[in-house]
C-alpha cells in the first residue's frame, strides 16, 4: 500500500457494509476495484509445481492438472466473486470475512490486516481518558 489514500480506498472496499454504498461515486469505483486487486496480486500465494521434478504417472498429472487448475481459477477470482457476492450489511465484518475465510483465502487475511487499522483515534483517546481518571482517583486516596 503506498499512500493513505490508497488504504483507506481499500479499507473502504474491503469492508462489506461499505463497499457498495452510494457515497462512493459511480467513476470512483473502478479505482477503489483497481486498488483491492493490486494488494490482492501482491498477497495471492504463488504456487508453481514442475512435473518433471516429480514421480507421477501420465495420469495422475493430468489429475493433478485439473485439480490445480481448478482450485487456482477459483482463487484467481476471489476479487470477482467478492464484489458479485451480496453481503448482509448488519453483519460485523471480521465476523463476515471469518466466515468466509475458505472462499476467500487471501481477501480474508487482507481484509483482517486492513480492518484491524483504526480509522480515527477516538478509542485510544476515551481509553487513556479513562485509566487518568481511574489513576487519578487512586493517587488521591493514597495521599
Amino acid at each position: 500500500m503506498d499512500t493513505a489514500e490508497n488504504i483507506l480506498y481499500l479499507a473502504t472496499i474491503i469492508n462489506p457494509q461499505l463497499r457498495d454504498l452510494p457515497n462512493i461515486p459511480d467513476a470512483e469505483k473502478p479505482k477503489f476495484e483497481r486498488i483491492l486487486r493490486e494488494e490482492y496480486n501482491k498477497m495471492r500465494p504463488a504456487t508453481q509445481v514442475r512435473f518433471e521434478d516429480t514421480q507421477m504417472s501420465q495420469s495422475m498429472r493430468r489429475l493433478y492438472r485439473n485439480q490445480h487448475t481448478a482450485a487456482h481459477m477459483s482463487r484467481g477470482d476471489e476479487v470477482e466473486r467478492y464484489m458479485r457476492e451480496v453481503v448482509d450489511y448488519q453483519m460485523d465484518p471480521f465476523e463476515w470475512w471469518f466466515q468466509r475465510r475458505k472462499t476467500y483465502p487471501t481477501l480474508s487475511k487482507m481484509a483482517a490486516r486492513v480492518l484491524a487499522i483504526l480509522p480515527t483515534s477516538v478509542p485510544c483517546e476515551r481509553a487513556f481518558a479513562a485509566a487518568g481518571r481511574v489513576f487519578t482517583k487512586v493517587c488521591y486516596f493514597h495521599f
